[in-house]
């Protein structure tokens, strides 16, 4: 279950240029690419990694970086997605447990998982277009 957001971005750039800068700035990142086309890049996140929560919640899930040229112009089409599978485990849980002790206070538990999904949510275009922005640079 992943949330998809899109980002365009027209550049004058060549685009053999900018799959190279995508795909090492991607491997910079600490992403898997999980396929490379010579206009697209599939890429996700390499979960496993050890690194601060910090640095989990700027990262998206996983994404599709797609290269689109029109004349003079090239449109970077940057496909990411974020899973909210986890916040959906925790509320489900909490409402378990609340409704078996009748104590309803626990669902105030999810708070701090549902903020935190907020944030990344309102944070991560930001963090994209910074990527963008690095990429063409």
């Amino acid at each position: 279950m992943y949330l998809k957001n899109i980002i365009l971005h027209k550049t004058a750039a060549e685009p053999e240029m900018l799959m190279q800068k995508i795909s090492s700035q991607l491997v910079k990142q600490h992403y898997i690419i999980t396929s490379q086309t010579g206009s697209a890049i599939t890429f996700k996140d390499d979960m496993w990694q050890i690194r601060l929560k910090s640095k989990i919640y700027s990262k998206v899930d996983k994404g599709i970086i797609e290269i689109e040229t029109s004349g003079t112009d090239t449109i970077i089409k940057y496909t990411y997605y974020i899973s909210y599978i986890v916040e959906i485990v925790v509320l489900c849980i909490a409402l378990t447990v609340s409704f078996m002790i009748r104590q309803y206070y626990v669902i105030l538990f999810i708070l701090p998982f549902l903020i935190q999904f907020a944030a990344r949510t309102v944070t991560l275009p930001e963090r994209v277009r910074e990527m963008i922005t690095t990429i063409l640079e």
